[in-house]
């Protein structure tokens, strides 16, 4: 017997590639003719960053940045700094998609080594991971309606990721430092931090605020070490098709190739700092929306053949944003004597086994007993347990501060928040198909069934083809599980 139905299309982007890359990159650089001569290096690291990640015939085509920044003694014992650009770009095989499918990647730094071939050239290796997501657009068929039936349907709030778009955001800023700071000879280290404060959402837009702060470590005019820091804030109008009032977005920002010069003037002043270049700012944006779903269904009177389609999504999601403090020991292999530059960053966050993992990267310069400068760098992670997890998510460091708790140790004690869209793992068995494999049955009245605890009643009137409602109000069943083992009464139709 041939059915008259209807069914409804179900679609949701589904994560179909999250895979990580291990870059390791080495370059030989030079510095400027117009730079002094290498004597000892002090410090020397990299960060890498993406500036475009498209997909294009099966593949995800990544490009990037790799920045080098170098901090050492000339001949004369005066500290210098210069820093080198690279480029990089890497094809990852993705497989068939729509072309609705999209990508977005991240990158993690995980170290840099050097060494020296002589004062004019210097071997650097780079080391970091690449972390690529591609979505695409999945759908399933669902029966909506079907002639003298019985559908088991329920309406869930579901979400998923809705798009991704990467955009570059130019800085250009000035400062001016106070007149008792005895000048500003040449920058020796610094460090920007920017985290994104707020979003406001229109059609096809979004509008970024973000703060930054600056770091920056230098030599006055009595060739001493000083340090200064500022902060300012940066906004940004993102065009992101199809997003809508509706979305949520986490607004991930990440230093691109930033430079900090220093100039001294004529002026009543000790300076000025300028800092230019540009950062790059991805928006991920998440759609949530009530779907009614289909799990299962019969036929009254009849036997049925059915099929099923599994729909996985994310259900019971919200914006959660937490604040949380920690305290990290940092040990060192020399005695401590002065603290000359501290900063920390986040590097890394992700949920594994019921377990919020946050990575921080704590950079420090600090003179030594022996009077000589010291930097190390160190990765250290806190882990919180959760019960969900998320689509998309950006910690924002609010502050940190340090206490000497030895002679070769310090306490970091960092403050920041976690902003993550976040839910629950579901999976479903969507009704996809439903056909008659028997003619109709002719059944009593009224038939004895022995009911167990907790069978569902839905069960039973599926497997007597009879109407669940009637089978309640004969029964006198409220609920849709029974509390006890009992014998009650099916109706025929």
């Amino acid at each position: 017997m041939e059915l008259e139905k209807e069914y409804s299309c179900i679609e949701n982007n589904d994560l179909v590639l999250s895979k990580n890359i291990s870059i390791d990159k080495s370059y030989q650089e030079t510095p400027e003719a117009y730079l002094d001569d290498i004597c000892k290096v002090v410090r020397c690291t990299s960060h890498s960053y993406i500036t475009s990640c498209d997909i294009r015939d099966s593949c995800a085509y990544i490009m990037g940045k790799t920045e080098i920044c170098l901090t050492y003694f000339n001949d004369s014992d005066e500290l210098i700094y210069t820093d080198f650009v690279e480029d990089f770009d890497e094809t990852v095989e993705i497989g068939n998609v729509s072309e609705n499918a999209f990508c977005y990647a991240t990158v993690c730094d995980k170290y840099c080594n050097y060494r020296m071939i002589n004062q004019r050239r210097i071997d650097i290796h780079s080391s970091f991971c690449i972390s690529l997501y591609v979505y695409d657009k999945k759908s399933c068929s669902c029966i909506s309606k079907c002639e003298n039936s019985k559908l088991q349907l329920n309406k869930s709030r579901i979400a998923c990721v809705d798009n991704a778009v990467l955009s570059k955001l130019d800085i250009e800023e000035s400062f001016v430092l106070p007149s008792n700071s005895n000048g500003i000879k040449r920058v020796v280290c610094f460090n920007v931090e920017c985290c994104s404060v707020e979003t406001k959402i229109i059609k096809d837009k979004i509008l970024v605020k973000a703060s930054m702060s600056l770091y920056v470590l230098y030599s006055n005019n009595d060739n001493c070490l000083d340090r200064a820091e500022y902060s300012f804030d940066i906004s940004k109008i993102v065009d992101v098709p199809g997003v809508d009032e509706a979305c949520h977005c986490i607004a991930k920002l990440c230093n691109g190739s930033l430079f900090v010069k220093a100039k001294s003037t004529d002026e009543d002043n000790g300076g000025v700092i300028d800092i230019y270049g540009d950062l790059y700012l991805t928006c991920v944006t998440v759609r949530e929306k009530m779907q009614e779903l289909v799990f299962d269904g019969y036929v009254l009177n009849a036997d049925t053949s059915n099929k099923y389609s599994t729909f996985n999504c994310l259900s019971g999601c919200e914006m959660s944003c937490r604040s949380n403090s920690s305290k990290l020991n940092f040990e060192l292999q020399n005695e401590i004597v002065k603290v000359e530059f501290l900063c920390v960053t986040p590097h890394q966050c992700s949920i594994k086994n019921n377990k919020l993992i946050v990575e921080f990267e704590i950079c420090l310069m600090y003179t030594g007993k022996d009077n000589t400068l010291q930097y190390v760098n160190q990765i250290k992670a806190v882990e919180q347990n959760v019960t969900s997890v998320d689509l998309a998510n950006d910690i924002r460091i609010t502050s940190f501060d340090y206490t000497i708790s030895g002679d070769k140790t310090i306490c970091v004690n960092i403050s920041y928040d976690y902003c993550g869209y976040c839910g629950n793992e579901a999976s479903y068995n969507i009704l996809s198909e439903m056909e008659i494999t028997q003619e109709r049955k002719s059944y009593p009245a009224l038939t004895l069934y022995f009911a167990k605890q907790n069978e569902r009643v839905w069960d039973i009137a599926k497997q007597f083809s009879s109407d669940i409602e009637m089978i309640k109000k004969e029964n006198n069943i409220t609920g849709d599980c029974l509390e006890t083992n009992k014998v009650i009464l099916i109706p025929g139709i």
